[in-house]
């Protein structure tokens, strides 16, 4: 970049702030960005049908949606909650909690509106929350495969509220459960999956077709022309995030983002193939931190082994696990049956695959993403509980 001298620091930062070329509204492009039509498929229909019955026939439901990272499922909810607020139905409300790295008391906490830390059971704070029901609710617990501890005494409860005593107005209540862990309802005790008797949904992964539909209409209304970038690139971003990222329409959308933002960057009024690579790679690098992030300690630990084995075995990788936890203090040994059950989870969220070697009957595990991004959660985690020891 060319410096002028004669242009101050002030004048330069105002032009960088204002300077835009082809994105007129970054927003589209973020995470937490509703729009306001989503895309339609099975599964959605699906959904709203349910609610549908829920609310036409005052006949509590309970609902597991489960699916890989990007398949549309905290999106569909979001939207289905602004959808009722605008249909003014006085008689149900939908009320969304996210219960990633949050216990039962933290969730609690939120659904009775407790701002400050007071000496109350869970017990109490369930009561609480029941007796005050002011409507019919559909509850939605967002990411309850990433919460801290158990929650399943919570989750009964909840599925009791229409029997309870203490529920002295007979406000009904249903459950919406998010999960990117498909197999997530299987670590529940079996008398929770009894009371619950769970509906469920699967939100599949978006196919090529489906995830060029959704960028063309996030070009649509985030950025300043359809001609910015080509259907030939649009389709190699589909195939990539498809084939590789499991259909995750996150990353095909903030990968178009980042290609937006590297041509401005660059002067230029359209998006060549070198852009997409470029966001492709910074999107992916990102997710991928922000997984291994949000991993609890037992999967993170079991990553690090995958990282630290020798043969990639699933027998040696048990090995190498077994030899880190004799390592922690607090930590006890999952049987191999559990381990093999979160490496299942690590290859849903992108972060290991199975190899099968040429003229061997034996699987092997492999990263797919960077070792020393591992190691460095990994160091990080261990030093901070250590230090809380």
């Amino acid at each position: 970049m060319e410096i002028n001298q004669d242009t101050s620091f002030k004048d330069f930062f105002k032009k960088e702030i204002r300077k835009t070329e082809i994105i007129k509204n970054s927003k589209v492009f973020e995470i937490a960005y509703l729009p306001n039509e989503i895309f339609k498929r099975a599964e959605t229909l699906d959904l709203f049908q349910e609610i549908a019955r829920i609310i036409r026939f005052d006949k509590p439901t309970h609902i597991f949606l489960r699916g890989l990272p990007g398949t549309g499922k905290t999106v569909t909810v979001k939207y289905l909650q602004e959808q009722l607020k605008g249909l003014g139905n006085a008689k149900w409300q939908i009320i969304y909690v996210n219960c990633r790295n949050r216990t039962a008391v933290d969730i609690l906490k939120e659904l009775n509106e407790l701002n400050s830390v007071r000496l109350i059971s869970e017990e109490q704070m369930t009561t609480c929350f029941i007796q005050n029901l002011k409507n019919n609710t559909i509850l939605v617990l967002d990411e309850v495969d990433k919460s801290r501890y158990e929650i399943s005494n919570l989750l009964y409860r909840l599925s009791r509220i229409s029997e309870s005593t203490e529920n002295p107005t007979y406000k009904k209540l249903s459950t919406i459960l998010i999960s990117n862990k498909l197999d997530w309802e299987n670590t529940l005790d079996g008398s929770v999956r009894s009371s619950l008797q769970m509906r469920v949904i699967n939100f599949n992964s978006y196919n090529p077709d489906q995830l060029k539909s959704i960028l063309k209409e996030r070009i649509r209304e985030g950025l300043i022309s359809q001609d910015v970038i080509s259907d030939q690139l649009l389709d190699w971003i589909c195939k990539m995030v498809t084939e590789e990222r499991h259909g995750d329409c996150r990353t095909a959308i903030e990968t178009l983002f980042y290609a937006a933002q590297n041509v401005e960057e660059r002067g230029v009024k359209t998006i060549d193939m070198e852009d997409v690579k470029l966001g492709y790679g910074v999107c992916v690098k990102k997710i991928e931190k922000a997984r291994i992030m949000s991993l609890k300690n037992h999967e993170l630990y079991v990553l690090y082994a995958i990282s630290k084995s020798d043969t990639k075995t699933y027998a040696n990788i048990y090995n190498q696990y077994k030899d880190i936890i004799r390592s922690k203090i607090h930590e006890r040994i999952f049987s191999y049956s559990k381990i093999f059950q979160d490496i299942k989870y690590l290859e849903d969220q992108n972060l290991v695959r199975k190899n099968k070697k040429e003229g061997s009957k034996e699987l092997t595990i492999e990263l797919t993403i960077d070792e020393s991004a591992v190691e460095r959660e990994y160091l990080t985690r261990s030093e901070n509980i250590n230090s809380s020891e």
